[in-house]
């Protein structure tokens, strides 16, 4: 028995996993930098005050890797970890609770997350051809 066209059919299917791949890649990026934006405009609203900007400015992301992006502050905005964790406070002799930012607009955004990445993928398997 002898399959014609194996080895053809087999290249197409390599090549449309790492289309897959890339396709993945795209719409998290573009999910991600939704995200990004938003955090960016939301790092005030928990009570944090405006002086310089920095915080707003901060808020960076990573390039996609293997499906996965953070986002976060860079070091230029380090204190908004502690906001974020909670810390010790030495002066007052007792701990600041966190006050959350990230895990707060990641929820309230998670539904339009996902319709971002739902579009762009759809956008893109009407070029993949097999």
């Amino acid at each position: 028995m002898r399959f014609e066209g194996m080895d053809e059919l087999m290249v197409r299917l390599e090549r449309m996993g790492r289309q897959g791949d890339q396709l993945r890649d795209r719409a998290v990026d573009k999910a991600a930098e939704r995200l990004q934006q938003e955090i960016a405009k939301n790092v005030y609203s928990t009570g944090l005050n405006r002086r310089t900007g920095i915080a707003g400015r901060s808020i960076v992301r990573s390039d996609v890797k293997d499906g996965t992006v953070d986002i976060g502050p860079d070091d230029s905005g380090f204190y908004l970890r502690f906001w974020e964790f909670g810390f010790y406070n030495k002066r007052a002799g007792r701990r600041m609770g966190p006050i959350p930012v990230v895990a707060p607009v990641f929820e309230r955004n998670r539904v339009l997350l996902r319709t971002i990445m739902a579009t762009e993928v759809r956008r893109g398997l009407q070029g993949i051809r097999i």
